[in-house]
C-alpha cells in the first residue's frame, strides 16, 4: 500500500457523512443572497443566507448520532455544517479540516492519483460493507455504484467518491452526494456535497456552493 493509499483510508469517513443526512426528507428553500464562510482559514465558500448553520451543540448532536449507529465516533469532528433547512433538508454541504498523517502534497496526489484512485475503486465495496449493513437497519440503501474520480475543487487537486443512498422511510428518494478529499501537505480537507434527486432547487444550490469554493 503507498503512501498515498494510508493516507486516504485513515481519513475514509464515508459513514459520518451519510449520517448527517439522515435527516432529509422532502421539502425545498433557497434564499437569494449568500454569506461567506471560512473554515479553518483552509476552505472558502458562499453559502445561501437563508440556510440553517450548525452551532457547536449541534455538531456534537451529528457526531452523537454517527456514534449511535456505528459504535465509535470520528476520529477528528466535523468543522462546519449547513443545510438548507433546518429540518427536511434537500441539500447539504459538510467540510472538514484536519491533520494528515502521513501528511501528503498537491504534487504528490498529482503524480500518484490514478494509481490511487483505482486501488479506492477497487476496494471501496469491501470498505464499506459494514457502513451499510449497519444503515440498513435504520433504512438508508446504497443507490447504484459508487465513483470515484480525480478532479479539481476550489483550486486544488482532489479525490472525489459519489454515492447514492435512500432516506430513511422513504426508499424512492435519493441523495446524491460528492466527498472530494483535499490533501494540503500537513491537513486534509473534506468537503461533502448532498443534494436531493430530481429536486431543480437542490441542484442549483450544490452547484453555487460548488463554484464558490476556493481552498487555500
Amino acid at each position: 500500500m503507498n503512501g498515498i493509499s494510508v493516507v486516504f483510508r485513515k481519513a475514509l469517513a464515508i459513514p459520518a457523512v451519510v449520517v448527517a443526512g439522515v435527516f432529509a426528507a422532502s421539502a425545498s428553500g433557497q434564499g437569494s443572497e449568500f454569506n461567506k464562510i471560512v473554515v479553518k482559514d483552509r476552505v472558502h465558500l458562499e453559502l445561501p443566507a437563508a440556510w440553517f448553520v450548525y452551532g457547536a451543540k449541534g455538531l456534537d448532536r451529528l457526531a452523537q448520532v454517527s456514534e449511535q449507529i456505528f459504535g465509535h465516533r470520528k476520529r477528528y469532528p466535523t468543522s462546519f455544517a449547513a443545510q438548507s433547512e433546518q429540518t427536511a433538508p434537500v441539500a447539504m454541504v459538510r467540510v472538514t479540516v484536519s491533520p494528515a498523517d502521513p501528511p501528503l502534497t498537491q504534487a504528490e496526489l498529482k503524480a500518484n492519483a490514478q494509481e490511487f484512485a483505482d486501488e479506492l475503486r477497487n476496494e471501496l465495496r469491501e470498505a464499506t460493507a459494514e457502513m451499510w449493513a449497519r444503515l440498513a437497519k435504520i433504512g438508508v440503501k446504497p443507490v447504484g455504484e459508487p465513483r470515484v474520480d480525480v478532479e479539481e475543487l476550489g483550486g486544488q487537486l482532489a479525490i472525489v467518491i459519489r454515492y447514492g443512498r435512500t432516506q430513511p422511510g422513504h426508499p424512492g428518494m435519493t441523495m446524491r452526494v460528492e466527498q472530494y478529499w483535499v490533501p494540503l501537505g500537513s491537513e486534509m480537507a473534506q468537503i461533502t456535497l448532498s443534494h436531493l434527486e430530481g429536486d431543480p432547487k437542490a441542484v442549483a444550490s450544490r452547484d453555487r456552493i460548488k463554484r464558490s469554493i476556493r481552498i487555500h
